[in-house]
């Protein structure tokens, strides 16, 4: 499984100046230099500027063992890609 935010995550510029990206950003990077890129994620339902419809946490042991693995961050814009993998 992949999340990779220049296909799925609807267009730059509606979220690339929120709060939310600049935050997304500084934990991506932290993961990266401190975690090997391991994250916990939440899995979030909604639209962009619409609001989160439904959010769920990621658990490993209900997802086969997969976690998620930062693989590309653009510090710049906050395009991030994520991949599920066991560690």
């Amino acid at each position: 499984m992949v999340m990779d935010s220049r296909f799925h995550g609807g267009p730059l510029e509606v979220w690339r100046d929120k709060p939310g990206n600049r935050k997304r950003i500084r934990h991506a990077k932290r993961s990266l230099d401190e975690c090997d890129g391991w994250v916990d994620v939440v899995i979030v339902s909604g639209s962009p500027g619409g609001g989160v419809e439904d959010a769920s946490p990621w658990i490993p042991n209900d997802r086969n063992g997969l976690r998620w693995k930062v693989t590309h961050l653009e510090s710049d814009t906050g395009h991030i890609r994520l991949e599920a993998s066991k560690p």
